[in-house]
């Protein structure tokens, strides 16, 4: 009898510990499991984009009778008086986007190239005043720029991490502005998106004749980053 008890009492002991060991080896289970849902990278989304289609396709690299293939991004002593008239000024360019929801903007894309002079100039993220860019949220020094009318390389300036908070319905501008510092002497295109189309025409003979053209949505660029 007091053998068959001993035992028993033995048994009990090591269902306990059992027990603990195993409820044990589930909460370590469950804070390994949420320490990595914690620290996981979050997955980079487009927040927004006017690119092409294709990689091979993303802006317009073709003739336009409205400018070039973009627009002239100039520096304050730029050595381009081709790209729009003798007397051009020091120019900047911008593009305005809304998020449809609350994010993170970690990257800017741009479609610009360099036309001529230093390969330098500043891309950057700003809030809007009044239909307007308003003050600069983020900026950074692109310095890789390709050669101006040349598919399909963009400039790009990362924000890093978490980046720059963005409400949902609220506008914000990608800004493509000089560096009058380092490189006054930048001339870049801004090129037009390819993801849209205008016709211009007029009467020929008697008949409508016209040309479209892919560059009704504006100058080309995407926003990318995290949600939220």
């Amino acid at each position: 009898m007091r053998i068959s008890q001993s035992i028993e009492r033995m048994e009990q002991r090591i269902a306990k510990q059992l027990i603990l060991a195993a409820a044990l080896c589930a909460s370590l289970l469950l804070g390994a499991s949420f320490a990595k849902a914690q620290t996981a990278t979050p997955t980079t989304v487009t927040i927004f984009s006017n690119l092409g289609p294709s990689s091979t396709d993303l802006f317009f690299t073709g003739e336009s009778t409205v400018a070039l293939n973009g627009g002239c991004i100039l520096g304050a002593v730029h050595p381009s008086p081709n790209c729009e008239g003798e007397h051009a000024r020091e120019t900047w360019l911008a593009m305005p986007f809304t998020p449809k929801q609350n994010s993170h903007a970690t990257e800017l894309h741009a479609a610009v190239g360099v036309f001529n002079g230093t390969n330098q100039f500043l891309l950057a993220l700003f809030n809007d005043n009044n239909g307007t860019p308003g003050t600069a949220l983020a900026t950074v020094t692109v310095t890789d720029a390709p050669p101006q009318n040349t598919c399909c390389k963009l400039a790009t300036a990362s924000l890093g991490t978490p980046g720059i908070a963005l409400t949902a319905g609220k506008r914000y501008w990608v800004v493509a502005k000089t560096d009058d510092v380092n490189a006054p002497d930048f001339s870049g295109i801004w090129a037009f998106s390819n993801n849209g189309k205008v016709a211009v025409g007029g009467p020929q003979n008697g008949q409508p004749v016209f040309f479209t053209e892919e560059n009704a949505g504006g100058f080309a660029f995407a926003v990318k980053g995290t949600i939220p």
